[in-house]
């Protein structure tokens, strides 16, 4: 039921942020959804492995804080 743009917690072993966009024509209707490896990464998801989907009001950030890794 999510529509493109929408944003989505995606939970796997841990629950992540996403936002849908549309699957290829082929794929629609199949009950299936495609994570990129970082979603994927950050859910701790695998390949085949079932996660479940929750719509999630968005809002604005007032705040954005950049910190380099490591």
């Amino acid at each position: 039921g999510a529509r493109t743009g929408d944003l989505l917690q995606i939970s796997g072993k841990r629950a992540t942020g996403a936002k849908a966009l549309p699957l290829f024509v082929p794929d629609r209707g199949q009950g299936i959804i495609q994570l990129d490896g970082v979603t994927r990464d950050n859910a701790r998801a695998i390949l085949g492995e079932r996660v479940t989907l929750r719509p999630v009001a968005g809002g604005v950030a007032k705040r954005l804080v950049l910190q380099p890794i490591g």
